[in-house]
Protein backbone atom coordinates (compact mmCIF):
# COMPACT_ATOMS: atom_id res chain seq x y z
CA UNK A 1 0.00 0.00 0.00
CA UNK A 2 2.93 2.42 0.73
CA UNK A 3 4.35 1.74 -2.81
CA UNK A 4 0.77 2.52 -4.57
CA UNK A 5 0.57 5.58 -2.29
CA UNK A 6 4.42 6.78 -3.45
CA UNK A 7 2.99 5.26 -7.42
CA UNK A 8 0.04 7.76 -7.18
CA UNK A 9 1.45 10.40 -5.91
CA UNK A 10 4.86 10.71 -8.37
CA UNK A 11 3.35 9.09 -11.36
CA UNK A 12 2.96 12.74 -13.08
CA UNK A 13 6.23 14.01 -11.89
CA UNK A 14 7.35 10.65 -13.83
CA UNK A 15 5.37 11.05 -17.01
CA UNK A 16 6.33 14.86 -17.41
CA UNK A 17 8.59 15.99 -20.08
CA UNK A 18 12.58 15.90 -18.85
CA UNK A 19 15.79 17.00 -20.80
CA UNK A 20 17.46 13.95 -19.11
CA UNK A 21 16.82 10.94 -16.85
CA UNK A 22 19.06 12.72 -13.96
CA UNK A 23 16.46 15.43 -14.22
CA UNK A 24 13.58 13.13 -13.78
CA UNK A 25 15.18 11.20 -10.50
CA UNK A 26 16.19 14.63 -9.12
CA UNK A 27 12.08 16.19 -9.34
CA UNK A 28 10.78 12.86 -8.45
CA UNK A 29 12.76 12.36 -5.62
CA UNK A 30 11.93 15.89 -4.35
CA UNK A 31 8.34 15.41 -5.17
CA UNK A 32 8.29 12.04 -3.52
CA UNK A 33 9.08 14.37 -0.06
CA UNK A 34 5.71 16.03 -0.28
CA UNK A 35 3.75 12.86 -0.30
CA UNK A 36 0.97 12.51 2.33
CA UNK A 37 1.18 8.68 3.34
CA UNK A 38 -0.37 9.41 6.99
CA UNK A 39 -3.04 6.88 6.04
CA UNK A 40 -0.75 4.14 5.73
CA UNK A 41 0.56 2.45 9.29
CA UNK A 42 3.91 3.08 8.93
CA UNK A 43 3.98 6.77 8.49
CA UNK A 44 5.62 7.52 11.81
CA UNK A 45 8.68 5.35 10.76
CA UNK A 46 9.45 6.69 7.12
CA UNK A 47 11.93 9.36 6.84
CA UNK A 48 13.11 10.84 3.79
CA UNK A 49 15.54 8.29 2.52
CA UNK A 50 12.69 5.78 2.49
CA UNK A 51 11.15 7.76 0.14
CA UNK A 52 13.44 8.16 -1.82
CA UNK A 53 14.60 4.16 -1.61
CA UNK A 54 10.67 3.36 -1.99
CA UNK A 55 10.78 5.41 -5.95
CA UNK A 56 14.65 3.88 -6.41
CA UNK A 57 12.39 0.48 -6.02
CA UNK A 58 9.33 1.22 -8.12
CA UNK A 59 11.86 1.74 -10.80
CA UNK A 60 13.60 -1.55 -10.11
CA UNK A 61 9.93 -3.35 -10.08
CA UNK A 62 9.09 -1.83 -13.68
CA UNK A 63 6.64 0.17 -12.73
CA UNK A 64 8.35 4.10 -13.71
CA UNK A 65 11.05 4.86 -15.63
CA UNK A 66 13.85 7.43 -15.24
CA UNK A 67 14.23 7.26 -18.88
CA UNK A 68 11.97 7.31 -21.96
CA UNK A 69 12.54 4.44 -24.00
Amino acid sequence: MLQKDMLDGIIDTVEDDWDTGYKRVKEVLKESKNIPIEANGLFEVVRVNDRFGICHQLSNDLKISWIKK
